[in-house]
């Protein structure tokens, strides 16, 4: 049952790529206002823009083998939006997305031990893509809460992001040719 949801999680994944509404992480390209196509909420409260961002499994998995997978860092087009275009906010917005692709690398990073263990079982993968995921959740709340009040913090948070991508670098997403 459980490889049928996910089954069905990365069909849903390859259909809504092909349709151009993902943006997949990568270091030499950066997200524009031009990328966030959503509608703002009603209730935006003062909220300038927001990012969708997630981490998902793309590939192949085989039940008692080990799994043929791709973690990648997703910014959701449709489901981001903006009511400005200051530098600033576009700043921010790009660090949620560099947190993604941080979680993504420590993920990749998990699963690379599991692979040279050659373990099978798909529940060790799934404990630890559902345990970070977590964490990356609380990241991002964590960063907002924090470089909301302050230039000062937020750029720390930026360096702090940049730091932890550089030391986790060799699990860059590398697309598959």
């Amino acid at each position: 049952m459980k490889y049928s949801i996910l089954i069905l999680f990365l069909m849903i994944n390859v259909s809504i790529e092909r349709n151009g509404d993902i943006i997949i992480w990568n270091e030499e390209s950066r997200i524009t206002w031009s990328d966030f196509d959503g509608v703002p909420p009603k209730d935006k409260g003062l909220k300038l823009a927001v990012s969708s961002v997630r981490i998902d499994i793309v590939g192949d998995i085989y039940e008692n083998e080990i799994p043929d997978v791709a973690i990648e860092a997703h910014f959701i087009k449709s489901k981001s939006w903006t009511i400005t275009n200051d530098l600033k906010s576009l700043a921010h917005e790009q660090i949620h997305f560099d947190i993604a692709e941080l979680y993504a690398r420590k993920i990749r990073q998990q699963f690379e031990l599991l692979i040279c263990k050659k373990t099978s079982d798909f529940d060790f993968y799934e404990k630890v893509y559902f345990e970070l995921t977590k964490e990356h959740s609380k990241t991002q709340k964590e960063f907002d809460g924090n470089a909301y009040s302050s230039k000062e913090k937020e750029n720390q948070w930026k360096l702090k992001i940049a730091k932890e991508l550089e030391e986790l670098k060799e699990y860059e997403y590398v697309p598959k040719e």
